[in-house]
C-alpha cells in the first residue's frame, strides 16, 4: 500500500508540473496584439517560424454526413481563415469513432509530441482531467485580451475550466436534455399530446400504453451502450440519478451508495429488462445506434428517447434525417425529477470545447483559428448545424438562430440546470457507470448487484477515504 501511494503521489506531482507547463504565459494575439510582443519565457511562439504554419485540426468525425463538416464546407470557414491569415493553414487530421473512443483516443494522440494535433475538439467532462495530466494549454491570457469573451455565458466559461480555475478551452456550445417524442405514436396510443410527464410512472405509463397499442413500435430509448461514452453517463445515468435528489459528488466525496443511486439503476431495469419498454438490445447496443434511433423517432418505430437538445440538429433542413413541420411531427419535453414537486424538472448541461495542445508549436496561430471560430458569426452558425445551443449571449441576434426548433425548451430548461462534477477523477467514475449499465441490460446482472457494483468499482478508482455513503 505504501508503494502504490509513492506510485499515486508521483502520478500527481507529475501532472501538477505538465499542468503548469501548460498553462505558461502566452500572448494573445487575437485582435489586440501581435505574436512578436510577447515576453514570456515560453520558446514555443519565439521559434523562427516557417513561411507556412500548418496546424493540425483533430475532431470526433461521424460515421455519416458529419455536422461538423458540413459547417465548415458549406460556411468555407477554413477557406475564409486562411484567406485572412495568409501563411497559416489548416490540416484536417478527424478521428472516425464512437463518443466513447473518441475520448480514450484523443487522450493517446495528446500524450505524445509527436501524435498530439495543435487543435482539437473536446467534450468538456475531460478538460479536468486534461488539463491536470498538461495535455491542454491554458488559455487565460488569451481571453483576458479578447472582446469576444465577454460574450460567452457563464455556465460555459465554468465547463472549460479545470481543478485550478484556468480557462483551458473556447466553447464551442452548451446544451439542455428532455425526451423527444413522436405526436402521431403518441396521439395513435391515446397519450394527450403536447405530453409534459410529471414523474418518472408516467414516463413508464406512456411506454406501456405504446407497447400495447402496436407491438411493432419500440416505446422508448436511453442510451445504455458503452460504446456511447458519456452519452451513458449524462444523458442516461445522471439525469435520473440527479432527478432524485442525489447526486455522483456530494461535500467533496464521491457518493458510492445512496437511495438514488439504487432507484437510477431499478428504472434502467425496468425500462430494458423487467418490462422491456425499452429498444432491443441489437439496436441499443449497436455501433450506429445514433443514427437508428434518429431516423427512427422521425418515421414512427420509436416512440420517445431521453437526450441531448443537439439530437434536433438531425432532424432540421441541414441534418441527416429531415423532417417537414418539425416540431409538429416531434415534441420536447422537460425530463421530470423522480416524484416531481420542486424543482418540477431536471437537466444535466455540457458541452464542446475548442482546445489547444500543450505541444503545440505555435499556440499564437492556433488562437487565431479558435477566436476565428468563436465569433458571432461562426460560432452561432456552427450551432444552427448540430442543433446546439450557442454558448454566446448574442446569438440571438441572428434570425436564424432565434427561429430554430425549439430553442425556447432548450432555454427554459436549463433553469433546473446541473452540471458534472469538476474533478479529475470524474472520467474515471464516467467509465464505471458506462460499464455497469451496459452490463445491468446485457447480462444477468440485477439492479442489487449494479449498485454494489458501482460501490465496489468506484472505491477502487477514488480510493475508500474520498467517499461517503447516504
Amino acid at each position: 500500500m505504501k508503494k502504490k501511494a509513492k506510485v499515486i503521489a508521483l502520478f500527481l506531482v507529475l501532472a501538477m508540473t505538465l499542468s503548469l507547463v501548460g498553462c505558461s504565459s502566452n500572448n494573445p494575439t487575437a485582435g489586440t496584439q501581435s505574436p512578436s510582443s510577447s515576453t514570456n519565457n515560453d520558446t514555443s511562439n519565439q521559434t523562427e517560424k516557417p513561411e507556412e504554419i500548418v496546424l493540425k485540426f483533430t475532431y470526433k468525425q461521424a460515421a455519416s454526413n458529419d455536422l461538423l463538416e458540413k459547417w465548415l464546407e458549406e460556411k468555407k470557414v477554413i477557406e475564409r481563415f486562411e484567406a485572412e491569415n495568409p501563411g497559416i493553414k489548416i490540416e484536417l487530421t478527424p478521428i472516425s469513432s464512437s463518443e466513447g473512443d473518441y475520448a480514450t483516443l484523443l487522450a493517446l494522440k495528446l500524450s505524445s509530441e509527436t501524435t498530439a494535433p495543435d487543435i482539437f475538439m473536446e467534450d468538456t467532462y475531460m478538460t479536468a482531467t486534461d488539463a491536470a495530466a498538461g495535455y491542454l494549454a491554458c488559455l487565460d491570457d488569451y481571453v483576458a485580451n479578447w472582446d469576444e469573451w465577454s460574450h460567452y455565458l457563464d455556465g460555459t466559461k465554468e465547463a472549460v475550466k479545470g481543478t485550478d480555475g484556468k480557462i483551458y478551452g473556447i466553447p464551442i456550445s452548451t446544451d439542455s436534455r428532455g425526451i423527444f417524442y413522436n405526436y402521431k405514436v403518441f396521439r395513435d396510443a391515446g397519450i394527450p399530446t403536447p405530453w409534459q410527464p410529471t414523474n418518472w410512472e408516467e414516463i413508464l405509463d406512456a411506454a406501456r400504453k405504446i407497447k400495447a397499442h402496436d407491438p411493432s413500435i419500440e416505446p422508448f430509448y436511453m442510451i445504455v451502450g458503452k460504446q456511447n461514452g458519456e452519452g451513458v453517463s449524462m444523458q442516461t445515468f445522471e439525469m435520473l440519478l440527479y432527478g432524485t435528489g442525489d447526486q455522483l459528488y456530494e461535500n467533496g466525496k464521491w457518493v458510492v451508495k445512496s437511495k438514488g443511486l439504487s432507484d437510477t439503476f431499478k428504472f434502467i431495469e425496468q425500462v430494458y429488462k423487467t418490462e422491456k419498454l425499452g429498444v432491443s438490445l441489437d439496436v441499443a447496443l449497436a455501433s450506429d445506434v445514433g443514427a437508428q434511433v434518429n431516423k427512427g423517432l422521425a418515421d414512427g418505430t420509436i416512440g420517445m428517447y431521453l437526450a441531448v437538445a443537439t439530437t434536433a440538429g438531425n432532424w432540421t433542413s441541414t441534418g441527416s434525417y429531415p423532417v417537414e413541420n418539425l416540431e409538429q411531427v416531434i415534441g420536447f419535453a422537460a425530463m421530470p425529477t423522480q416524484y416531481g414537486g420542486d424543482p418540477a424538472t431536471i437537466t444535466m448541461c455540457g458541452g464542446w470545447s475548442w482546445a489547444i495542445s500543450s505541444h503545440c508549436k505555435y499556440k499564437d496561430e492556433a488562437f487565431k483559428f479558435l477566436a476565428f471560430c468563436g465569433n458571432k458569426e461562426n460560432a452561432t452558425w456552427r450551432s444552427l448545424y448540430d442543433g446546439r445551443m450557442s454558448p454566446r449571449d448574442d446569438s440571438t441576434d441572428i434570425e436564424e438562430y432565434a427561429m430554430r426548433p425549439y430553442i425556447k425548451e432548450m432555454t427554459a430548461y436549463m433553469a433546473n440546470a446541473y452540471v458534472r462534477p469538476k474533478h479529475e477523477s470524474y472520467a474515471m467514475v464516467s467509465t464505471q457507470i458506462q460499464t455497469i449499465v451496459e452490463e445491468l441490460v446485457s447480462t444477468d446482472m440485477t439492479a442489487e448487484q449494479a449498485a454494489e457494483e458501482y460501490k465496489s468499482r468506484v472505491i477502487s478508482v477514488v480510493g475508500n477515504e474520498n467517499t461517503l455513503t447516504k
